[in-house]
């Protein structure tokens, strides 16, 4: 069983890891399922009942190397919100009202019934979802995460995918909450590297060693384009962000591939993965 670990908040991991603390949650941050795809937040102020459920769907991630499935990320959808700029929206206003971390919950869950259902003895497949750095400090995730842990064996490759919405609460939130997952056997990715509401994350790069770098579909998009200025920029970034992500250990994904150009451009730069509708449109969890 996983020791404590150093977090900057009163939470027992080893406790609920051993069955001596409670598991439990708060009624504020619990979901409840509607039909077993779709998870409708417990009563919160953030939350209408009636219009903001949430379903989860999964969408391969596949080397480039053999074009095999890898791994499966775990993404939210608000209903009633089917684009992407509105869900960007979304996800801001509930992050504004310190709600975000009930999504992440529901996250947790699903992806632990995935790990479980996919996870085989000759070959693991990761399965990944996303975290506010929010939700880090709140003890009812990790008690989820504990949960999804159980739900999908202790030989499943989880993985908690650092998202750039929010901000630590606490200057060592960060190092402490990655070590901590680490010693529990969960795996850490840096989500939408490239992107400029990530640089929080990127700072710390080297100090939290992460085993998975997403790199961002956008900037994936404008290096992809044929003979523009920006395109060579971009690829530039790119270029630097694949060296620093392969000198600390990290496999890396492309997230947005939906063009033939923007695959080509993962294969020469020597991505190792890849994520997009040119490939597998997301579905409801299995």
């Amino acid at each position: 069983m996983p020791q404590s670990c150093a977090i900057p908040f009163a939470f027992d991991l080893a406790g609920v890891a051993a069955g001596r603390a409670d598991h439990r949650v708060p009624s504020r941050g619990l979901l409840e399922t509607v039909d077993g795809s779709r998870w409708r937040p417990m009563a919160t102020p953030a939350f209408d009942r009636t219009a903001d459920c949430l379903r989860f769907v999964q969408q391969p991630i596949r080397r480039l190397s053999d074009d095999q499935i890898c791994g499966y990320e775990i993404l939210a959808r608000p209903f009633g919100r089917t684009d992407s700029a509105a869900r960007e929206v979304w996800f801001a206003e509930i992050e504004d009202q310190h709600e975000i971390t009930t999504v992440d919950i529901g996250a947790l869950a699903a992806a632990g019934r995935l790990a479980g259902a996919v996870h085989t003895s000759d070959a693991q497949v990761a399965i990944s979802c996303n975290c506010s750095i929010r939700s880090l400090g709140s003890s009812a995730w990790w008690r989820g995460l504990e949960h999804a842990l159980e739900t999908g064996g202790r030989g499943a490759a989880l993985v908690v995918e650092l998202t750039e919405r929010g901000t630590p609460d606490h200057p060592d939130l960060l190092a402490s909450a990655a070590s901590a997952l680490k010693k529990l056997g969960v795996q850490v990715s840096l989500d939408d590297v490239g992107d400029p509401d990530g640089q929080h994350v990127l700072a710390l790069f080297e100090e939290l060693r992460p085993d998975w770098v997403k790199l961002s579909g956008r900037l994936i998009a404008q290096a992809a384009q044929d003979q523009r200025q920006d395109a060579s920029r971009a690829e530039a970034e790119l270029t630097g962000y694949l060296a620093r992500a392969h000198a600390v250990g990290a496999s890396v994904v492309a997230e947005g591939v939906e063009s033939q150009a923007a695959r080509a451009l993962c294969e020469r730069l020597g991505v190792d993965a890849v994520q997009g509708f040119l490939l597998d449109k997301p579905v409801p969890v299995q």
